[in-house]
């Protein structure tokens, strides 16, 4: 099993880092040619048909990976029911296109919303495939086609922004990722299972799923909680600022977190009889996690200024608060994210709903009073409220993945004080160099003084963990 999660984690976070790159590459290009404004557009108008995507499936495709034994017919009827269920949510955000689009007064909106919609029946295509192939941990194809849908979509935003689309270059690529990812599925898994609408006989798939969507609903609402609240106070404007910001500080995040947390909710759900291999498993994955994200993330908030004024231009400025608050409070929800994971796997759906609640209770009230202060004051927000439900969360969950606090602390200080090393040595050098240093030149100074410091310490301080992660990475 753990060398069937090293090879799936591998495939999965390669197929990432590469599709990352060459989408951010073409996104900080596009980022130039578009404005604040269409960001901000795309940003809350994605809200809408984010939180549709949550109720689009049922929760069923995650039943289907955590279910011990499927047949073709509980298959098919579960096909059914998320082709059914998709539809009925397109029609029901196109009704709610307009009153949403009112809400923030904002021309242009509505048709922003109700075309994006369509993404909802496009992913129902692809949805039942996708989760076969996770439930058997067959990640190579899935790997494959992200590359190959972040690769095209965005050429396509390219393409699209240059020819003066604005707006509806981002929208374009957002339908055609969803669209390579559906037929790729179909075409891959070679998927011939027809739909039935006769939904009888898979009672006990709808009350997990039910408690999947659930959690879904809390987790996504509390995703987006600060782009709703920032775009009614602060403006599309500002809001895009901050949405682009906090992109930057959550990308490496996205990147390594996201399929970690695939490969996980599948390998936990086989190892249910096995509680020391689960402690174990997350024990280790949230040291590797926060070894590899800490200098990554903390990294890109000690160059946050000189980053965005280099990458993005004056315009952009704006969203540097974001990339620094952010920047250092997103790695910290790392393990919290890799403990709601591993409570899925062992069919503890119900703690980890609560646990989303809670965080979801946090933040409104944190985030109206952070948004009167604007991009910094909404991204100060963010960060209080999630550290506040963390605490709390963990109380509530560690005991049942077999692991005490005291436990959890000693496996991560050390690598958090490596990472505060290097990060002290950056802040320390940019207060020394010249200030009429070439922007490329002084970038370029503080990354590789952050990477030597960052090394020194975690040899000194974390050599176990440095040595453990690099075995796994290359063997």
């Amino acid at each position: 099993m753990r060398r069937r999660v090293l090879s799936a984690v591998r495939w999965t976070a390669g197929a990432q880092l590469a599709s990352k790159a060459l989408r951010g590459v073409i996104t900080l290009y596009v980022i130039r040619i578009l404005e604040p404004a269409d960001y901000g557009l795309v940003a809350t108008a994605v809200v809408v048909t984010e939180v549709a995507a949550v109720f689009a499936d049922l929760g069923l495709n995650a039943a289907l990976i955590q279910n011990q034994r499927l047949d073709e017919v509980i298959i098919s009827k579960i096909f059914g029911a998320v082709l059914v269920s998709s539809a009925v949510l397109f029609a029901i955000v196109q009704a709610l296109a307009a009153p949403y689009a009112a809400f923030y007064s904002r021309a242009g909106l509505e048709d922003v919303v109700r075309v994006a919609a369509f993404v909802l029946p496009i992913g129902a295509v692809g949805a039942v495939p996708a989760a076969l192939l996770t439930r058997d941990l067959k990640f190579r194809p899935t790997a494959a086609l992200e590359f190959v849908g972040a690769a095209t979509s965005s050429l396509l935003i390219l393409t699209l922004a240059l020819a003066g689309w604005g707006v509806w270059a981002l929208v374009a690529g957002l339908l055609f990722s969803a669209l390579v990812h559906a037929l790729g599925m179909l075409a891959v898994t070679r998927f011939r299972i027809r739909p039935r609408f006769d939904f009888s006989g898979i009672s006990k798939e709808l009350r997990f799923g039910a408690t999947m969507v659930a959690k879904s609903v809390v987790s996504t609402l509390a995703q987006k909680i600060d782009v709703v609240v920032g775009g009614r106070m602060m403006g599309v404007d500002l809001v895009g600022a901050y949405s682009v910001g906090g992109d930057l500080a959550k990308t490496p995040s996205r990147a390594l977190l996201r399929p970690i947390t695939q490969v996980t909710f599948p390998a936990t759900a086989r190892l249910q009889a096995h509680r020391e291999g689960i402690r174990q498993m997350f024990l280790a994955g949230s040291t590797a996690v926060l070894f590899v994200l800490l200098p990554l993330s903390w990294g890109l908030s000690a160059i946050a200024d000189e980053l965005i004024a280099l990458l993005l231009g004056a315009k952009w400025a704006a969203a540097a608060p974001a990339l620094v608050v952010l920047g250092l409070a997103v790695p910290l929800r790392s393990t919290a994210r890799l403990l709601q994971t591993t409570l899925d796997g062992i069919g503890r759906a119900d703690i980890a709903l609560k646990n989303l609640i809670t965080t979801a209770l946090c933040l409104p009230p944190v985030m109206v009073v952070g948004a009167t202060w604007g991009v910094l004051g909404l991204s100060i927000g963010w960060a209080v409220a999630h550290l506040l439900a963390m605490i709390a969360n963990m109380r509530r969950s560690l005991d049942l993945v077999g692991v005490t606090r005291a436990e959890l602390a000693k496996s991560l200080t050390p690598v958090l004080a490596s990472a505060a090393v290097m990060y002290g040595t950056v802040l320390s050098l940019k207060s020394i160099l010249p200030p009429d240093l070439p922007l490329a030149l002084r970038l370029a100074l503080l990354i590789v003084a952050g990477a030597a410091a960052y090394a020194a310490a975690s040899f000194l301080l974390n050599r176990r963990v440095l040595v453990s992660t690099v075995r796994s990475v290359w063997s």
